[in-house]
């Protein structure tokens, strides 16, 4: 499995404000914001790991070893011309999710939920560098790459991630 070592220069302050819920709140201190990102580029160790899989379109399958069956309309939709897929899988690091808890536990809700949601755009950033190696490998076999597709999107269902860490050795990274 390929490991992807990745760095985090920048984190996208806009979209953290997204996920922590603060796209309209005009009067929220930036600096929070600011800090969290800072924090989460001093505390991640971004990491990546994927593969490729032939996929049977047929019958909504990746073929790894155990077969793993696709269900979800809109991602066997997503696949229906496919014959190769990668898996991906993105961490930021443990370092990370204990700071969060740390924070939370000391009652310091907000910096605790703006950690949470810079660490997410971290994983995001890091997902779409590990999405860019996989682009341009497939480009240079002659593949067309459709979009990134996670599961939660749609109705594909969050249970599967289980096993598209085991195809994949997640804890190769961790």
């Amino acid at each position: 499995m390929p490991i992807y070592n990745g760095m985090l220069p920048a984190i996208d302050k806009a979209e953290v404000k997204r996920y922590a819920g603060l796209r309209h709140a005009e009067d929220f201190p930036q600096n929070y914001v600011d800090e969290a990102c800072k924090e989460i580029q001093l505390l991640a160790t971004p990491k990546g790991v994927y593969q490729e899989y032939d996929y049977d379109a047929e019958t909504k399958t990746i073929l790894s070893n155990p077969p793993l069956k696709i269900e979800g309309s809109i991602i066997e939709k997503h696949l229906e011309k496919s014959t190769k897929v990668y898996v991906l899988g993105v961490t930021v690091g443990e370092d990370v999710e204990i700071r969060s808890e740390q924070l939370f536990k000391q009652g310091n809700y907000t910096v605790g939920l703006l950690l949470d949601a810079a660490a997410t755009t971290a994983v995001e950033q890091v997902a779409d560098q590990v999405n860019e190696v996989i682009n341009t490998i497939a480009k240079k076999q002659g593949y067309k790459p459709t979009w990134r597709f996670s599961p939660g999107y749609g109705n594909w269902p969050l249970e599967i991630q289980p096993q598209l860490a085991n195809i994949i050795k997640t804890e190769l990274i961790g």
